[in-house]
């Protein structure tokens, strides 16, 4: 059963917006331990909440800042590779739009070459043999 769609729009009554929060908080800690564990991966996570003073660090601050100076100690150069920013993905999403045509027009163009092949040779459905 496919899951309703949410609007994304600011929140404005406290109470609801901090009951979002934590349960996409959760979420996204799950996610996070479910990534490490399945991809035997060292990750982390760092969130930061409106309603907290300190941020929540997942799997722990020792971990988190392990992680972190492991990743830190990489040459720009490797931490820079896999990066992506807006301007890039957009540039992206262009070429290989423009690369492949709309399954739209490929439809449209299947059925005006039928119409044509159908016109030409004056077939329709009830005389067309095989």
């Amino acid at each position: 059963m496919p899951r309703r769609k949410v609007t994304l729009a600011y929140m404005s009554n406290k109470s609801e917006r901090k009951i979002s929060f934590n349960k996409r908080k959760k979420g996204l800690i799950k996610k996070a331990s479910e990534l490490c564990t399945l991809c035997a991966v060292d990750g982390c996570a760092i969130i930061y909440s409106p309603f907290e003073s300190q941020p929540e660090v997942w799997p722990s601050p020792e971990e988190t800042a392990s992680v972190l100076s492991r990743y830190n100690s990489l040459p720009e150069i490797e931490q820079t590779r896999y990066m992506t920013n807006l301007e890039s993905f957009t540039k992206q999403r262009l070429e290989k739009s423009e690369k492949r045509p709309p399954p739209l027009a490929n439809r449209e163009q299947a059925q005006r070459s039928q119409m044509f092949y159908v016109q030409m040779h004056g077939w329709n459905k009830k005389t067309r043999r095989i």
